[in-house]
């Protein structure tokens, strides 16, 4: 009986021992979350962003210090309203757990009822069996000033750019004329050099202009109904003499089908002009320049434009409709280009309702496409 009293007593020492651990780590780890949960607040209190969490109907649960600032209520008078009092045009419906979405032309509502440009970036995530939306909210009405003063000022200093140039444009076109006599062939080709760099220029300023009207919203297109055999046999004529300078050809598929398109004329030709001559311009001398024309199904049309040239390096091709985007290659830098052209025919085929991409391979080539919605006949 001693002998089990005993051993009991050890039992429980050793119970009491292990209790006592335990303990001590639970303490130890609560001491942890505590320090993680204050870190963590103070992070969310001194972030420069609004950091707002909500219910999945969005209904608010949290509002940082920033949010308070930003829309002009203490965390306190918010929580439990919906975000909607907060942000205009933001939809929770049919979103998904894991998934994150911006919202960058969101409009925020301050408190006293005032507007202002919102970017917004959200997360949906489930939290002990809930879904819960984290949002991240900028007030950018800075940038958005930013981007009107330097609109103003591009658009300031193209138009400006334009009266002169149009008058050494003209001066130019009448000395290459002989309308003041015949010039020496050395003179010649600096009056050819002259005039070729006035057309590069007035080109920039106008990509200047077409990137203004892009980010203003202002760039309308004069949709029409037009035939494409049409339209690619003027865009084949107006570039192949530009080409051949370059000692390459454009090679127009046969036949072109005999459908018709729903878009602007002259801007249709901006595009195949900014996509001929880049394909020119990345050709060697003996070339050719492929375009090539078919039609996918009764409702879309498929224009390609390929070349034989270096094709684009990877660390370029996700940075190719970007505006001012260029390969850093030497090939291209001696080429040159504003690395507009690009960024503004991406646009413009949007705005046709059709879309833009390419395929390329190193030391292959490289191809251009954009598909098109055929008109149906009537």
């Amino acid at each position: 009986m001693i002998g089990r009293l005993l051993k009991s007593e050890k039992n429980a020492v050793a119970t009491n021992a292990l209790k006592s651990k335990l303990l001590s780590e639970l303490e130890m780890r609560q001491e942890q979350l505590t320090a993680t949960s204050d870190r963590m607040n103070a992070i969310l209190q001194n972030a420069a962003d609004a950091i707002i969490t909500t219910t999945e109907s969005g209904e608010i649960e949290s509002f940082n210090h920033a949010a308070e600032q930003i829309f002009g209520y203490p965390e306190g008078g918010i929580v439990q309203h919906n975000i909607a009092q907060l942000a205009s045009g933001f939809d929770l419906t049919n979103w998904r757990a894991n998934e994150s979405r911006s919202f960058a032309a969101s409009t925020g509502i301050r408190s006293d009822g005032t507007s202002f440009p919102l970017e917004i970036t959200a997360s949906k995530i489930t939290l002990l069996g809930q879904d819960k939306i984290i949002i991240i909210a900028r007030d950018i009405t800075a940038r958005r000033k930013v981007e009107r003063l330097q609109q103003e000022f591009v658009s300031t200093v193209s138009h400006e750019l334009r009266t002169p140039l149009t008058a050494i444009r003209g001066a130019l076109g009448l000395l290459a004329a002989g309308i003041t006599g015949q010039f020496s062939d050395s003179t010649k080709r600096m009056l050819d050099i002259a005039s070729a760099n006035t057309e590069r220029l007035t080109r920039l300023i106008n990509d200047l202009l077409d990137v203004q009207k892009l980010e203003s919203g202002v760039l309308a297109l004069n949709l029409e109904k037009l035939s494409l055999p049409a339209l690619i046999a003027e865009a084949v004529e107006a570039n192949q003499a530009y080409a051949q300078r370059l000692g390459v050809s454009i090679l127009p598929s046969a036949p072109i089908p005999e459908v018709m398109l729903e878009v602007d004329g002259g801007r249709f030709q901006q595009v195949m002009a900014n996509l001929l001559s880049n394909a020119a311009k990345f050709s060697e001398k003996g070339d050719l320049v492929k375009l090539d024309v078919r039609q996918i199904d009764q409702t879309w049309i498929r224009i390609e434009v390929t070349d034989q040239g270096p094709g684009i390096p990877l660390e370029f091709r996700d940075r190719v409709f970007q505006k001012f985007a260029q390969a850093d290659g030497s090939n291209t830098k001696s080429i040159g280009g504003s690395g507009l052209g690009l960024s503004i025919a991406k646009a413009i085929v949007n705005q046709m309702h059709g879309e833009i991409g390419f395929s390329t391979e190193l030391g292959k080539g490289t191809c251009f496409y954009f598909e098109l919605p055929i008109v149906k006949p009537t």
